[in-house]
């Protein structure tokens, strides 16, 4: 996403460091950010996805969003310990009241065109409008998104900065997923300059209607909020490429304990931190059978 040759290199040897151990390498702002925005995504209860969001100013954190439904005196549902177990308020969160209201109401406008041009045609074979609602159904109306009662999660971070007063003139928004069209507007609104996601989202179109005040890439343009894909460490990886203990690899060794000083990485002798999970039953024999005799070896080696 970036004509920079060095930068490009930079990164990819950025990479390998990390793959292979290096224990030096810390989060960029952007990595840490977006780590902090898919912990968001988790606490969403939607019925369709879970997405995340945060906004931050400064290299500071300063709100955090995932998309559910808001409830009375601001902010959204929570769950939480009703007498000794935790639970949701009844009729709160979607999952409560049984179906996703969207889909029930696109359902609804689609049956009620079906049954509008039946009354306008003079076909009275039934089964029209069995085949009229499948084919409306494929068409793009599958992609309106404002019966949700569910507040997106880039809202929901605009939103707590607007009951907590905090201004967002040149703010950065940080979000797992393309913001929707709804939610594109309110962001060029509110004074976001930078707007950063992982994953994309067909159905917003807001290049299309905001391409005055919108630009897409690692190419800043004056006047226009940059939309531009995450590049770095994700946050499904960001434990294990970051944390020296809890991540999946090997534990990484900072010091020598003995005199207090940093150890010497080398990228010469470094060893794969986290090795590949072998993918055909064959490999995963011939790693049984190796680690098998490893461990018998060591036995006797122990035991005289």
């Amino acid at each position: 996403m970036t004509d920079s040759e060095e930068r490009l290199k930079s990164d990819i040897s950025r990479i390998f460091d990390l793959m292979f151990g290096q224990p030096f390498l810390t989060p960029t702002f952007d990595e840490y950010a977006m780590y902090m925005s898919f912990a968001s995504s988790l606490r969403s209860a939607d019925l369709s996805r879970q997405v995340g969001a945060v906004i931050a100013k400064d290299k500071e954190i300063i709100a955090t969003g995932a998309n559910d439904v808001p409830r009375f005196g601001g902010g959204q549902y929570w769950a939480d310990y009703n007498d000794k177990n935790v639970d949701d308020v009844e009729s709160g969160r979607d999952y409560k009241r049984g179906f996703d209201s969207n889909q029930v109401e696109r359902d609804a406008i689609i049956e009620d065109i079906a049954n509008k041009i039946l009354e306008n045609s003079t076909a009275t074979d039934t089964n029209n409008k069995e085949k009229m609602i499948e084919i409306i159904k494929g068409s793009r109306l599958k992609d309106i998104t404002e019966y949700g009662r569910a507040v997106h999660a880039e809202m929901s971070a605009i939103l707590s900065c607007a009951k907590n007063g905090i201004p967002l003139k040149d703010a950065e928004l940080y979000c797992t997923t393309f913001p929707c069209h709804n939610c594109a507007k309110h962001i060029v609104g509110s004074g976001v300059k930078r707007v950063i996601f992982i994953e994309p989202y067909p159905k917003s179109n807001a290049l299309d209607l905001h391409g005055d005040s919108i630009v897409y890439g690692i190419n800043s343009e004056i006047d226009k909020v940059q939309f531009e894909p995450f590049v770095g460490v994700g946050p499904r990886r960001f434990f294990d490429l970051f944390s020296i203990a809890l991540g999946g690899g090997q534990a990484l060794i900072r010091k020598d304990k003995t005199t207090g000083n940093a150890v010497n990485w080398e990228s010469k002798t470094a060893k794969v931190r986290i090795p590949l999970l072998p993918q055909s039953y064959l490999e995963r024999e011939k790693q049984a059978v190796e680690t098998l005799e490893e461990t018998i070896k060591r036995g006797e080696k122990n035991h005289g």
